[in-house]
């Protein structure tokens, strides 16, 4: 089970879009490359953010598979027992936004009249620039202390959650028609004793995979091999579930059977009429093929169900409490007995429709419980990223012009085929730059401290030599990463923690970008799931 939490209030709905603004919207073009090489935009200033009450966006859930366990959803860092406040998470949320697009995308947003409330954040980073020397390897941060949430209070939650819980507020109380992170996933349900298909098509502001949950040591997989296992045909968990199409033909069976027994005291010539003419409806629809959801439908061909006197007391007074119990257990099995049995076990698969311009992947890394303590283990299989991930073969509808009825996911017959062969005729890739890395160190998902590794930010008017630096945000404080370590062979490049959400943006078509081989990553590398698992 996940932690449970208390959410504040909402603050004033009049005052969030500057506030969110004012904190997103510090990565500006005012600075010369050398001293934004040493600022690092998004560092966030002593200003008030509130977050809106409620649950987080939740992404579709993945099916069963050896390697892969469902967790019990977004994990919540748990509070802290000291009074002193903790704010890491917002700082890395912030600072994995700052390294996308996103907070020019929420500055072109902001009213003529609202531009007054950005000068106090340029001042605020300006009184930075004297103190900047570019030889220096660590940056100075504004410190927690120095950065308020008072809705929040000393309660920690996860660094995913609020850039989720942020963008959905910001689009909904601003109005904003657009959306850079609502990615599309379609869903479809099969039902095994029939073979009735579902479609849904639901937004999500992230999209959550699994680790890989095996106890084995040294366990590593690669994001495609995670996104795979999310696309792949399982079966659905959970009990079984309603499937129309069965309802309409135990209808239809139970129909036929009451006209072969024309001769029944109960059968009329008008119920007889009565039941060719339901019947003849229930033929038409299931040769129609329709999704069986029409309320009018079913309130033709419903059935009126015999009904039984249940045995009481009053109707049966001379019973005794033992004949009463063996009444009532007839009168159940005669119940049961003419209920139509409409369970059916389903097969369920899922594939993007269509992906954003800033994309959140989060992963699941809840574990098992640990005997002692009674508190959730972090999963520590890793997931190895590259630098950049093309998602063409994961992508149906229309982003791919292909029909998402004949080839919906990756791992159904002609899928995977039909897939690589369109991409290797035509040539075409979504091509994402990975732009930050969430990474939360800590023995377990009761405590711990959420720290950032992002890239430099992206400048499409000047021209920025350090593009691909890679920063360490921690807190108070903001130190250079080579990019051989960022792509080493831990999550957490510096220490033992755990990834939980890459950020990527999306390449302009026909992008040059360098490849996964770059002379700066290290020679050897694993980038391949291990053989044996």
């Amino acid at each position: 089970m996940g932690l449970k939490r208390t959410m504040p209030k909402a603050g004033s709905r009049s005052s969030l879009g500057r506030r969110t603004r004012r904190i997103l919207t510090k990565v500006s073009n005012r600075y010369s490359p050398v001293c934004r090489a040493n600022i690092i935009p998004g560092l966030t200033p002593k200003v008030a953010l509130r977050v809106k009450e409620g649950k987080g966006d939740s992404g579709p859930s993945s099916t069963v598979d050896p390697r892969y366990a469902h967790g019990p959803g977004r994990e919540v860092i748990g509070g802290m027992s000291s009074s002193a406040p903790n704010l890491c998470y917002m700082k890395t949320g912030l600072q994995a936004l700052a390294a996308t697009s996103y907070a020019r995308w929420i500055a072109t947003k902001a009213a003529l009249e609202e531009a007054e409330i950005y000068r106090p954040i340029t001042c605020r980073l300006d009184v930075l620039v004297p103190y900047k020397r570019q030889h220096e390897i660590t940056v100075a941060a504004p410190l927690t202390c120095e950065v308020a949430l008072e809705d929040l209070g000393e309660e920690q939650h996860g660094a995913v959650e609020l850039i989720t819980r942020l963008n959905e507020r910001l689009v909904k109380e601003n109005g904003y028609e657009d959306n850079l992170m609502q990615l599309e996933v379609v869903q479809r349900t099969c039902c095994l004793d029939c073979g009735h298909t579902n479609w849904d098509t639901a937004s999500h502001t992230t999209l959550r995979l699994q680790k890989p949950t095996a106890n084995r040591a040294g366990l590593s997989v690669d994001v495609a091999n995670c996104l795979n296992f999310h696309c792949r045909v399982g079966p659905r968990g959970g009990d079984s579930i309603r499937c129309n199409r069965c309802v309409l033909l135990g209808v239809w069976e139970i129909l036929t059977l009451a006209l072969k027994r024309p001769r029944a005291p109960e059968l009329t010539k008008d119920s007889i009429g009565e039941i060719r003419r339901r019947r003849a409806l229930i033929t038409s629809c299931l040769r129609a093929g329709s999704d069986f959801s029409d309320e009018n439908l079913w309130a033709e061909v419903k059935l009126k169900r015999r009904t039984f006197q249940i045995p009481t007391k009053r109707n049966h007074p001379e019973s005794s409490d033992a004949e009463l119990e063996t009444l009532l257990a007839e009168y159940r099995a005669n119940v049961d007995s003419q209920a139509i049995k409409y369970g059916s076990s389903w097969s369920e698969a899922f594939a993007i429709s269509k992906l954003p311009q800033v994309l959140v992947l989060e992963f699941e890394n809840v574990g098992t419980w640990r005997n002692i303590g009674g508190t959730l283990a972090k999963n520590r299989n890793r997931v190895v990223y590259q630098p950049t991930q093309d998602f063409f073969k994961f992508v149906v509808g229309d982003e791919r012009e292909t029909n998402p009825l004949l080839q919906l996911v990756v791992g159904m017959p002609g899928g995977e085929e039909a897939g690589d062969s369109a991409a290797s005729e035509s040539g075409d890739k979504m091509l994402y730059e990975l732009r930050s890395v969430m990474v939360h160190r800590g023995p377990d998902i009761d405590v711990g401290h959420w720290v950032c590794f992002r890239r430099e930010w992206l400048d499409d008017d000047l021209e920025n030599p350090v593009r691909e630096q890679w920063w360490l945000c921690n807190e108070g404080s903001t130190m250079r990463v080579p990019k051989a370590k960022v792509f080493g062979k831990r999550e957490d490049p510096q220490r033992g923690g755990s990834m939980y959400a890459l950020v990527y943006e999306r390449l302009a078509a026909g992008a040059v970008v360098k490849d996964n081989e770059d002379a700066n990553l290290p020679a050897k590398v694993n980038w391949k799931l291990d053989t044996g698992i």
